[in-house]
């Protein structure tokens, strides 16, 4: 504490008794011990070394006085960040969660109530927004947006109450009636009394001219009627809610809005009287959060339906339906539904979920539903005369079953016929080249064991020619296996397909040829791929072995896209046009690469079948 003054000042003799006397220290220190430390106990201030660090830190000065030395905005914007990053956070939920109810509701006069709603409570945050950014020594503009405040605020209940009134209306009515202009219009006096209140002081009391005159105020005469304005319109709206709620079979979910009007007549009640914990917190915000989740609560729970469309479709339905309340009254009925007396209506409920026959050709099915049974009427006269229809048909098709029965017979024998010859046919095509090539070598081996002197029983030609024999009836026998089994376009499991490899390889030994081979044994190859690496194998280890060309080297290999069969001879060889077109036809390709010492050959197929021409 101290005075500063420009210009010199004139004091009594004995002002040094007064300023000690009003907790003052004198320019010579002399001061009241039980206000003042002794001097010991006083420390030179550090000098601010890092300013910027400082600069950053003092920005929480206010925030952490509030509330930490103070214990006051505990529940609240406590500083002017704050003030203005609350209200844009609330602003963005708020706008997300109105942009959800227009979403989910379709009845247009709940719609609006919904939008009023919402409108009150972001205009009551914008103008907080907008207060909290003018400077506290304005006070008239202070003032008129403080009262600004109360337009949002009459305006709420009536939002709810609307929301209420709109429940169970048709889709064509939309405007509320009469009382509720009339209470509209109240509220609008009451807010034109608030907002002159500066000039008759009968809302809020308080001297504009004392510092902090926003918080230090009373009520008026007047400021009950504008609790009445705000609580009457909503305990209006929550007795009309529980009222036409009373069939909502969801009893027990009405707990949740009624615990949060409770929490808000409990929170309104001590912010008026001034709790501190009500009084400390911002009531624009707590007010906006406690009523976004009174409605969502309100609709959650069945009080407000967000959907009402569900009455033109059940009356314009196509169905001959009915929704039957537990008291056996129809609540909703399309248009083509008959009228059940109401000893029907008992007989059915009796029976349900079984079914009852109407007469001769209605029958009425009945199953429980929460409130109620849903009833629907089914129309079995088409039924009998369809059943008619069928039993005069069944004599007629039994008669033309038993020509069709023959016919099929005959046809069946015909294609089964037909389509051993094309199979034949196929098998001919295919292994026609492999079974000349059998004639040759069987002639060749007679002329041959012709030509042996007599009294030898054997050559190195015949038996090389014999060693050339067993390898192509190993490919013929294994090429038979492989063509069943592409047509029934079943995959070959690898580490069975790779017994294929090693027989053949194991033949050729006979001839003199040393085939090692080095291949996956996990896994699966298509059928049409498995038949054309035989065929490639099987050309590979002939030509070898017919020209002493050992050893050979293979590798198969499998990635995730393609097959790769790899060949490494000591010379090259020539690949036949037919092995050339087999690999065009599955969209493969044959690498040969010259390896100075060696000649290499790489099939490269992919993994993804390719259907038969």
């Amino acid at each position: 504490k101290g005075v500063l003054s420009r210009t010199p000042l004139h004091f009594q003799k004995d002002y040094e008794a007064h300023l000690l006397e009003s907790g003052f220290r004198l320019p010579n220190g002399k001061a009241n011990p039980s206000l003042y430390p002794v001097a010991d106990t006083y420390k030179m201030a550090t000098r601010i070394e890092n300013i910027r660090h400082f600069n950053m830190v003092s920005q929480d000065v206010l925030r952490d006085l509030r509330r930490q030395v103070q214990r006051v905005r505990l529940y609240s914007s406590a500083d002017p960040r704050e003030h203005q990053l609350f209200p844009l956070i609330y602003l963005a939920i708020l706008t997300i969660w109105a942009a959800s109810l227009v979403h989910r509701t379709v009845h247009k006069s709940t719609r609006a109530a919904l939008l009023v709603t919402v409108v009150a409570v972001a205009g009551w945050v914008t103008m907080r927004f907008i207060k909290y950014q003018v400077p506290v020594f304005a006070a008239t503009i202070n003032g008129l947006l403080w009262y600004s405040y109360y337009l949002f605020q009459l305006a709420l209940p009536l939002g709810l109450l609307w929301l209420a009134w709109s429940i169970d209306k048709t889709e064509d009515t939309v405007l509320p009636p009469t009382w509720f202009g009339v209470l509209c219009l109240v509220n609008a006096l009451l807010f034109l009394l608030v907002l002159t209140n500066f000039h008759h002081q009968q809302i809020f009391v308080f001297n504009v001219k004392q510092t902090g005159w926003e918080s230090n105020y009373t009520y008026g005469l007047l400021y009950p009627l504008v609790l009445a304005g705000t609580g009457l319109p909503f305990l209006g709206a929550l007795i009309l809610l529980l009222f036409k709620s009373k069939r909502n079979p969801r009893k027990g979910a009405m707990v949740f809005p009624l615990a949060l009007c409770a929490i808000l007549i409990i929170y309104s009640y001590g912010y008026i009287t001034r709790v501190p914990i009500a009084w400390n917190s911002d009531v624009t915000m707590v007010t906006g959060v406690i009523s976004m989740f009174f409605v969502e609560s309100a609709i959650r729970s069945g009080l407000v339906p967000v959907n009402s469309k569900y009455l033109p479709l059940v009356r314009h339905s196509s169905l001959r339906m009915q929704i039957i309340e537990s008291g056996k009254r129809v609540h909703m009925s399309s248009d083509r539904a008959i009228s059940l007396p109401e000893g029907d209506i008992s007989q059915l409920l009796a029976a349900s979920p079984h079914r009852l026959l109407y007469d001769e050709d209605t029958l009425i099915f009945a199953r429980e539903i929460i409130g109620g049974y849903v009833v629907w009427q089914e129309d079995i006269g088409p039924l009998h005369q369809l059943q008619r229809q069928v039993e005069a048909s069944i004599q007629n098709l039994t008669m033309v079953n038993r020509l069709l029965n023959q016919e099929a017979q005959i046809k069946q024998a015909a294609y089964e016929e037909s389509a051993q010859r094309i199979l034949w046919s196929q098998i001919e095509t295919e292994m026609q080249e492999p079974t000349d090539q059998l004639k040759i070598r069987i002639s060749e081996l007679h002329t041959q064991l012709d030509a042996l002197p007599a009294g030898q029983s054997s050559s190195v030609a015949v038996r090389q020619s014999v060693a050339l024999l067993a390898l192509l009836m190993c490919y013929i026998k294994r090429r038979f296996n492989l063509f069943f089994q592409e047509k029934e376009m079943t995959d070959y499991e690898l580490k069975d397909y790779a017994h294929y490899f090693d027989e053949l390889a194991e033949i050729a030994g006979y001839s003199g040829l040393r085939i090692f081979i080095t291949m996956e044994r996990n896994g699966s190859i298509g059928s049409q791929q498995g038949t054309l690496l035989y065929d490639f194998f099987y050309m590979i280890a002939g030509w070898a072995a017919e020209h002493a060309c050992s050893p050979v080297l293979v590798t198969l290999e499998l990635t995730e896209t393609e097959i790769l069969l790899r060949h490494m001879l000591t010379i090259e060889i020539e690949i036949p046009e037919r092995i050339k077109e087999q690999v065009a036809a599955l969209g493969g390709t044959v690498i040969s690469k010259d390896l100075e010492d060696a000649y290499g050959i790489t099939l490269v197929l992919s993994r993804e079948v390719v259907a038969n021409d």
